[in-house]
């Protein structure tokens, strides 16, 4: 469709947007400020209209006291909401929410880990949102940045849902399901700022609906694949592959933390040492068995 972008990482985007043009970034986390950053440093000076459900945008980096990872996290019953309420106790006892995300970064797969599936969905549909612009954060040049943009008009933010995305003469229309009432909003252009999903059976990836429909790979209950510790990838039958692996977002769902880069740069420099160490074992016994 002419004007609407499903991804924010196409490369052509940023030339087929106009200086004057109205754009509509679908969603407001950090993808839509990066693409925001990145139309004005081109010298765009339309109106950006940014539309979320709930209009929360990352939260913002700042100095923060170390905080100790307390063992009670772990004492902690597995539910979402006995984490959040503990969460809520340690604010009440001063400890600031930064200090806090910050010493939890190295323990969340774990603490994802002892939820079990209905947990995990309750987390992903009441939390997950909450955790991320907590998690999730910016640059303070770029909180400013946006608050300079709110407070001249020239970024307005929209609680609600895009339900539809429709051509329309000279550009796109956004159809938005509010708390009350669906609104139109016709603009130039419209960028999906939300990411890939997380169905791999509806992303249109030939190669991913292959895998999973052969039974090659499988899916956790909340999307991404089913993979072990190196992120070699189940089969429907259960057995793990020798010879596929997954890293970053598609580990999401049998683990939490896999999106930024430190984790995924771990997990890659672990799949590389894996990978070598059954080539040298695989040559070790390829001479062994020559020699005899």
């Amino acid at each position: 469709m002419p004007g609407y972008s499903p991804s924010a990482w196409q490369d052509d985007l940023y030339t087929r947007i106009g200086l004057d043009d109205d754009v509509a970034l679908i969603g407001t986390g950090l993808t839509a400020v990066d693409v925001l950053v990145r139309l004005r440093q081109q010298g765009h000076r339309g109106q950006i209209t940014a539309i979320s459900r709930h209009g929360w945008y990352p939260t913002s980096h700042a100095e923060a006291p170390a905080a100790g990872m307390d063992d009670v996290w772990f004492a902690t019953p597995p539910s979402a909401r006995a984490y959040l309420a503990l969460f809520r106790a340690c604010l009440r006892k001063g400890i600031f929410w930064r200090s806090m995300v910050n010493a939890l970064r190295a323990h969340t797969n774990a603490l994802w880990g002892r939820l079990p599936v209905e947990e995990k969905r309750r987390f992903a549909r009441h939390l997950q949102r909450r955790w991320d612009i907590v998690r999730h954060r910016m640059a303070p040049a770029l909180r400013s940045v946006l608050d300079h943009e709110t407070e001249a008009g020239t970024l307005k933010t929209l609680k609600g849902r895009v339900e539809q995305v429709s051509a329309v003469s000279g550009g796109v229309r956004l159809s938005i399901q509010g708390a009350e009432r669906l609104r139109c909003l016709d603009v130039d252009h419209a960028v999906n700022c939300t990411g890939p999903s997380r169905d791999y059976r509806t992303v249109g990836s030939a190669l991913l609906t292959g895998l999973i429909e052969t039974g090659s790979a499988t899916q956790t209950p909340l999307g991404g694949l089913v993979c072990d510790d190196r992120g070699a990838l189940q089969d429907a039958s259960g057995r793990w592959s020798t010879s596929l692996y997954a890293i970053g977002p598609m580990r999401w769902g049998t683990v939490f933390e896999t999106t930024a880069i430190p984790e995924i740069r771990q997990q890659a420099a672990d799949l590389a040492h894996h990978l070598a160490a059954q080539v040298q074992s695989s040559s070790l016994q390829n001479s062994l068995a020559d020699e005899g």
